[in-house]
């Protein structure tokens, strides 16, 4: 029987920010912004039942302790293989390629052998997870496989078997289940993974009491997961890797690469007259248009540009830059606007790999560890557990933010925890 826990990182909300944290100053002020939290949890377990075991009692028990289990270079790589077989079969624009992580996986070793059911607070004990997402599953008793390996992947797999459940148009989960592990797993730009096993006597602070655990971590970096957001773009493979250059390994994007090759092929497609630079792999834009495949209008979209809350300033700022950008490209100079700009004027220009049906053709590449599990190990797959914590380092996530001005100072952090409980 397996069970799988979800983590991911913080959705930040600009606009509530804003609304939350208005501070109006005479003189030149910099404020910084601690972070609020906000317990959204909808769960079957009280908090009295999430806090009895703590973490530091579970340590002292000893009970957590039983094998250390290393994953040895090959299993890293058919996890590593796993994962990237998955998204590429997204049919996605933006997906990026995936890389083993060593610091991911010295996270995962070491939660993995504390052999606590829960996901670390980064803002209350562990600022090392802030940015990181986290999947956890785990197989007990008779259940657990000879061979690690084994349970790893039908763990993975149980992940991406949530897509069943996940409707991509409206960002909706099927009422009474959990998408959380599906959506991490083909987050577009999380592209780091690193995982980690242990056997347990014992799973401290698990629904039911479980003896002779496998427990399989895995954590993300970037995290995903973002309340509001498609966990990639659909559309021709590599078209809008967010680069800039349409580098493909795979049917994924693949920022290493700097020139064609056996596993760099460039899938770049230039819209809108368009060039491409078979070098780079990268579109320069005609006027009036942008992004990737310069499919998009140049004009600033968003009301809080300039004098609505996001002066250009915030164009630089980690924590906000990229909604900023995308909502206020003309405010950000990432564009030239040309309000007479023809959309579907030229053919599009595109890159070389577009003469092989390997990229074009939307099929999955071959899969080289299976992606369904029996239909016995489906059948006992028993609870889902859902934790979203908050994450206030990296991207989207960084907890300050101030822009001063004479009169304006706007400064806010706004996080969230949620977390809830759904069985299959």
């Amino acid at each position: 029987m397996a069970t799988a826990q979800n983590h991911v990182g913080s959705r930040w909300t600009l606009d509530r920010c804003v609304k939350a944290s208005i501070y109006v100053v005479i003189v030149v002020v910099i404020i910084s912004a601690t972070a609020t939290t906000r317990d959204l949890r909808r769960t079957s377990k009280s908090d009295a039942e999430v806090a009895r075991v703590s973490f530091t009692d579970a340590l002292r028990s000893g009970r957590q302790r039983r094998v250390v289990t290393p994953l040895s270079q090959t299993q890293r790589e058919l996890i590593l293989e796993q994962h990237n077989t998955l998204r590429a079969q997204e049919g996605a624009a933006n997906m990026e390629v995936m890389s083993w992580s060593e610091s991911m996986t010295s996270l995962a070793a070491t939660w993995a052998e504390n052999c606590v059911w829960k996901h670390p607070r980064p803002l209350a004990d562990y600022p090392e997870y802030n940015g990181i997402g986290q999947n956890l599953c785990y197989r007990w008793g008779s259940k657990v496989s000879a061979e690690p390996a084994d349970d790893v992947r039908t763990c993975i797999d149980d992940f991406y078997k949530e897509k069943s459940y996940y409707n991509y148009d409206t960002l909706k989960c099927t009422a009474g289940k959990v998408c959380g592990h599906y959506t991490q797993l083909v987050w577009w730009n999380s592209r780091e993974v690193g995982c980690a096993v242990h056997t347990c006597d014992t799973l401290a602070n698990s629904k039911t009491p479980r003896t002779n655990v496998f427990f399989l971590v895995c954590n993300y970096k970037p995290t995903g997961n973002y309340v509001g957001l498609k966990p990639f773009i659909k559309g021709p493979t590599c078209s809008k890797c967010a680069s800039g250059a349409g580098w493909c390994t795979k049917k994924l994007c693949n920022s290493e690469c700097s020139a064609s090759g056996e596993n760099c092929q460039c899938c770049a497609i230039c819209h809108n007259c368009a060039k491409i630079n078979t070098e780079t792999c990268k579109c320069a834009c005609a006027a009036g248009w942008r992004g990737p495949d310069c499919s998009a209008h140049c004009k600033d979209t968003h009301p809080k540009c300039y004098t609505g809350g996001w002066p250009s300033i915030t164009c630089k700022n980690e924590a906000y830059s990229y909604r900023v950008r995308e909502g206020c490209p003309v405010m950000c100079k990432m564009c030239k606007p040309d309000p007479n700009a023809e959309e579907g004027k030229c053919e599009p220009e595109r890159g070389a790999c577009y003469g092989s049906t390997a990229y074009t053709d939307n099929r999955p590449p071959t899969t080289l560890l299976s992606t369904t599990s029996s239909a016995k190990s489906h059948q006992e797959t028993a609870t889902f557990e859902m934790v979203t914590t908050s994450s206030v380092k990296g991207q989207q996530e960084t907890a300050t933010f101030a822009v001063v001005t004479i009169v304006l100072h706007i400064s806010c952090c706004l996080t969230a925890e949620l977390r809830f409980t759904c069985t299959l």
